[in-house]
């Protein structure tokens, strides 16, 4: 038995050596066979020596025995197998990393023990005797590849937890991982402690609760209980970050049954996905309004053409001196201040009949800019930044320039104590990342006019609805509401898409975004 086991030591010490060099080769069934010929007819041949000698010469093993042809091919063997793995272990510690290094030489000290033991039985300086140590040096390197085999498979799940964590710590998502009992954070990514402002030691010493509001109202138990029963819940949200801000995400929840239960949250921010929301709802309720803003509208101005046409003809009959005279030009008057404001509604609904062609935007601006000063005042200083190169677009130039004083008004009433209204123009190529941040803008080459002052600014709730007809933040009698709802209609009646941006105490700044066009201007 002892040849048996001297046998498959070397054979192991080969199978790890291979393993642990990296060399990638496959360690199939069948080699791990055919390995095991040569100690299985070693172990066949021991038991069988009294009738062959093959092993053997004398029987019992005494100080003089001689060794049979057997025996020769069996230590052959053994020793090839064992100066192969030394040589693969030996490249790993000449190549591999300093921590292999180390290790690998450890091993390359056991692998010797075979040799040097039996150099010390042959050259009879043996303290003990007659006693062969060579399986007792197959003992140690044994003992050595289990030692090998045991700190690989150590490293190999330190470089996996290492691996792991580099994957979630790179995630876009947060990963949270909770003590379904207690509700208390057991892990977190870098994700999640970035996007809530804590270190990892201040993120673990929270609760669930504590990072979720949502989850607090209705108590922890209920939340865990939901996701056990479901398996996976899906649910949206809101975390609160380190200074208290709050901000919406969607949570997927998986319960985890390892060695012990887990709770793995995957949590991700949907401010964007919100705000694309938001914008998208406001889109259709514009276009809603819209439609039937330019219905009524259409409406209402075949009837005031009546109104007008028939006042005319009653105008035409009455005498200068006649009392109704007046009484009939306050009514024309009335009449045409409203068509006027049909004409605006019938902008914002997309109604109105335009004529376009092609314009040079830059061309525009420059012919509106004294008329702007004037519009303006003083108080209020004009700059014009125009780009070089400009693009050409189609659109009605009437209509156009009735959008550049409709928001220069705006910009003047929002700045009462002076300040600057900038005019901006440049090609702008958007492409699908930045058409999916606005609803309603396709990826395409675009020509920009951008207006901004240094007014008063507007707050959220007063953005949303700016757009929306007869919506104004003026006083009573100062203002129809219907300047920025035509300003709309005519840009997207045009082709165009219009965004606003704007921060209370900070000021306003409207971006129009009209099709670039191949054609020059005349």
């Amino acid at each position: 038995m002892a040849y048996f086991g001297i046998g498959l030591v070397p054979a192991s010490w080969l199978v790890f050596a291979i393993r642990y060099s990296g060399r990638g080769w496959r360690i199939t069934h069948r080699v791990l066979a055919l390995l095991s010929i040569e100690p299985v007819a070693t172990l066949l041949l021991a038991w069988t020596n009294p009738w062959h000698r093959l092993f053997r010469l004398s029987v019992p093993v005494t100080p003089t025995w001689e060794p049979g042809p057997a025996f020769w091919v069996h230590a052959a063997y053994s020793y090839a197998l064992v100066l192969a793995g030394t040589v693969l272990v030996t490249q790993r510690a000449l190549k591999g990393p300093r921590l292999g290094r180390g290790h690998a030489a450890v091993l390359l000290v056991a692998a010797l023990a075979p040799w040097s033991a039996n150099a010390i039985y042959l050259s009879g300086l043996s303290p003990f005797g007659s006693l062969d140590l060579t399986p007792f040096g197959f003992g140690l390197t044994s003992l050595a590849v289990a030692w090998g085999l045991f700190h690989e498979l150590e490293q190999r799940l330190v470089a996996a937890e290492r691996r792991f964590r580099a994957l979630i710590d790179h995630a876009i998502d947060a990963f949270e991982v909770i003590d379904p009992e207690t509700g208390r954070l057991l892990d977190v990514n870098e994700r999640a402690c970035a996007a809530r402002g804590y270190t990892r030691d201040e993120y673990l010493a929270l609760s669930k609760p504590e990072i979720d509001p949502r989850v607090a109202e209705r108590s922890w138990e209920k939340t865990r209980d939901e996701v056990r029963r479901l398996g996976t819940y899906v649910f949206e949200s809101e975390h609160r970050r380190k200074d208290g801000s709050l901000f919406p995400v969607e949570v997927n929840a998986t319960y985890i049954r390892l060695e012990r239960d887990y709770v793995l949250a995957v949590v991700r921010d949907i401010t964007e996905t919100k705000r694309l929301e938001e914008q998208l709802r406001q889109s259709q309720k514009m276009e809603a309004v819209g439609r039937l803003a330019g219905g009524v509208a259409h409406d209402f101005n075949n009837i005031f053409g009546i109104v007008i046409g028939y006042g005319d003809i009653v105008l035409r009959r009455l005498g200068n001196d006649d009392v109704l005279r007046p009484k009939m030009e306050q009514i024309l008057k009335a009449a045409e201040r409203a068509a006027a404001l049909t004409r605006q509604l019938l902008a914002f609904g997309r109604k109105q009949v335009l004529q376009p062609r092609i314009l040079d935007l830059n061309v525009v601006v420059s012919e509106m800019e004294d008329m702007l000063r004037r519009l303006i005042g003083e108080d209020v200083v004009l700059v014009t930044t125009l780009g070089p190169g400009l693009g050409s677009v189609e659109a009605d130039q009437g209509q156009l320039q009735q959008v550049i004083l409709n928001l220069a008004v705006n910009a003047r009433d929002a700045m009462p104590d002076g300040g600057q209204l900038r005019i901006e123009t440049r090609n702008v190529d958007v492409d699908e990342e930045c058409a999916a941040r606005f609803p309603l803008m396709k990826p395409g080459r675009y020509v920009m006019l951008a207006m901004t002052d240094t007014g008063v600014g507007m707050d959220a709730d007063t953005r949303t609805r700016i757009f929306e007809p007869f919506f104004t933040t003026r006083e009573l009698g100062k203002g129809t509401g219907l300047g920025l709802s035509s300003v709309y209609g005519i840009v997207q009646q045009s082709g165009g898409s219009i965004y606003v941006d704007s921060n209370v105490g900070v000021g306003t700044s409207f971006s129009l975004y009209l099709p670039r066009v191949a054609a020059a201007p005349p």
